[in-house]
């Protein structure tokens, strides 16, 4: 057979010569074909299951198993790579093509290297090698080469107002059919026009197949529903109660385990810091949680439905089952008002909200206590009034759904002359219809936003010590707060003294004395927390260090 290899470290003697001479006159070891060779096979399972284990192939006359398959794009890609995974770097190297620059593109990104730095490493590897050698002198050629294992992205031109996508029908438009923004950089021509915005769109499809034609995760991948144990203990998604009233309304769903289910996690950042503040970038991750959770938060199996798994086909469908954000980002993926006296997401057109203190305020937090509790009586301990309403009722789905079909919201851009409908009173909590629910399964969920607990304790943290240690960052008792209590007419032990130009804050129960400080301080300082954990919570509003922080405040007090 053209492809057998002879096994000679087990006794085997050649009787034929290999086909496959193209550079270095004889066939290669199969340890010098790993890892590359078990990349491609996870990359292209299909056309891997015909050929034998760690054989030695011609690619230019062994064509004949291509006839079983239909996508010969495919096809294409997996013999160009199983070509490079198979010549050597130069004549007798051990290394090959594939496995060389895999190497090399790991250290790139385990160093942070600059295109340009990679390019000129490469040149001067290529010139210390022996000549003539195969290794791409550029990464435009590595990338071209790494381009065949299908996991690239795609980029897409945006309206400048964040309107519409340039993409599909509107692909060849010049300028936003919404704003009328160009859709180029101003001075640039037509041939070298410079896009204003750039979506890089990382397709999830060829993402969810690779994780079922890798046999590392294709396994792991049934974990949730085949090794996970159920004993009321909540370890994974699959133990909450979310999950499970999903489960029971999508039976039809549930019934093949290999079905993704998927977390939609998306947060704001500026790369540049504070060079450019005008500069964002928002990434939007998918999170597989069918994975354990000793795997499925961790940034390698991050993904931004005809697949494999262990050498037969299925059809997979995945679901989004929920979203994860700080509470802006729940504002454009609810579709919620997150801004204004009805932001809260779930009282809804019931939320008791009103100025104070120059912000928007959110009260009636008593609703939510028992209707016997003592502290519903106790308005000199609160606002000055009794509390006899119930809690707001919580809206379902399809009663939010209903609402939003209701009313039509216009066009959304970021563009201030277009302005958009004006929403009535009931509908002042909602932005714009979410392309969530167009999802069948959507409405019913009960859980379809989840807010990132980091930002929220860290906030309160900071609120908490800012206001009790009277810090200059955090500190919410400030001469506004106090003179909104004289408003209201309430604490009058709290009203602030005005001493001709200068105005006094009396001591306040909540606040940490000042001859106390020191104590407090001194006490943070000798904390002892265990390894990894991050004690610059406080330090993180102070403008510094954690140690430096708490060394700059005992020395201001001395």
């Amino acid at each position: 057979m053209r492809s057998y290899t002879t096994w000679s470290k087990h006794g085997e003697v050649a009787d034929h010569e290999p086909t496959y001479d193209r550079t270095s006159g004889g066939s290669f070891e199969p340890d010098h074909l790993n890892p590359a060779v078990n990349i491609l096979h996870d990359s292209f399972p299909t056309f891997a299951l015909t050929h034998e284990e760690d054989a030695i192939y011609d690619t230019t006359t062994d064509t004949a198993h291509v006839l079983l398959y239909t996508n010969t794009h495919d096809y294409d890609k997996y013999t160009r790579l199983l070509a490079r995974v198979q010549i050597p770097l130069y004549d007798g190297s051990p290394q090959t093509i594939l496995g060389t620059i895999l190497s090399q593109m790991q250290l790139k990104v385990k160093n942070r290297w600059s295109n340009e730095a990679f390019d000129n490493m490469l040149k001067n590897v290529k010139d210390m090698l022996t000549q003539p050698n195969n290794l791409p002198d550029s990464y435009y050629k590595v990338h071209k080469i790494l381009g065949d294992l299908g996991l690239g992205y795609d980029k897409i031109h945006a309206c400048n107002n964040d309107c519409v996508p340039f993409y599909k029908t509107r692909a060849e438009l010049d300028e936003c059919p919404i704003c009328f923004e160009s859709r180029w950089k101003k001075g640039t021509v037509k041939e070298n026009s410079v896009p204003v915005k750039v979506l890089r769109h990382f397709p999830l499809i060829p993402r969810l197949k690779h994780l079922y034609m890798s046999r590392h995760t294709s396994s792991e991948m049934r974990w949730h529903g085949e090794r996970r144990v159920d004993d009321d203990t909540l370890r994974h998604p699959a133990d909450g109660e979310a999950w499970k009233t999903f489960d029971r309304s999508f039976p039809d769903f549930v019934a093949d385990v290999r079905n993704v289910r998927l977390g939609l996690a998306t947060d704001g950042f500026n790369p540049f810091g504070s060079m450019s503040l005008a500069h964002s970038t928002w990434p939007v991750i998918l999170v597989p949680y069918n994975l354990p959770p000793w795997m499925c938060m961790k940034k390698k199996y991050d993904v931004f439905v005809n697949s494999w798994h262990n050498g037969s086909s299925f059809i997979m469908r995945a679901a989004v089952m929920w979203t994860i954000s700080d509470f802006s980002g729940y504002g454009m993926l609810s579709s919620q008002a997150v801004h204004g006296y009805k932001a809260c997401p779930v009282c809804l057109n019931e939320v008791h909200s009103d100025w104070h203190a120059g912000k928007v305020c959110y009260l009636g937090h008593r609703r939510w206590l028992p209707i016997d509790h003592s502290w519903r009586q106790d308005a000199e301990g609160f606002d000055g009034t009794f509390e006899f309403r119930t809690k707001p009722r919580v809206w379902s789905g399809y009663e939010i759904l209903e609402m939003l079909n209701s009313f039509d919201f216009g066009v959304l851009s970021g563009d201030p002359a277009i302005t958009g409908t004006t929403h009535p009173d009931d509908m002042m909590c909602f932005t714009h219809k979410s392309r969530f629910y167009d999802l069948p399964y959507w409405s019913k969920s009960v859980l379809r936003h989840a807010l990132d607990v980091m930002h929220i304790e860290e906030n309160v943290a900071n609120i908490i010590m800012g206001t009790t240690l009277s810090l200059k960052y955090g500190n919410k008792d400030t001469v506004k707060a106090r003179e909104d209590l004289k408003k209201l007419r309430i604490r009058e032990h709290l009203w602030p003294i005005k001493k001709g130009s200068v105005t006094k804050l009396p001591l306040a129960p909540y606040t940490v004395h000042p001859t106390l400080k020191r104590h407090v301080f001194i006490w943070f300082k000798g904390v002892k927390y265990p390894h990894g954990y991050n004690s610059t919570l406080f330090a993180s509003r102070c403008g510094g260090t954690y140690n430096s922080t708490v060394s700059v405040l005992l020395k201001a007090m001395r």
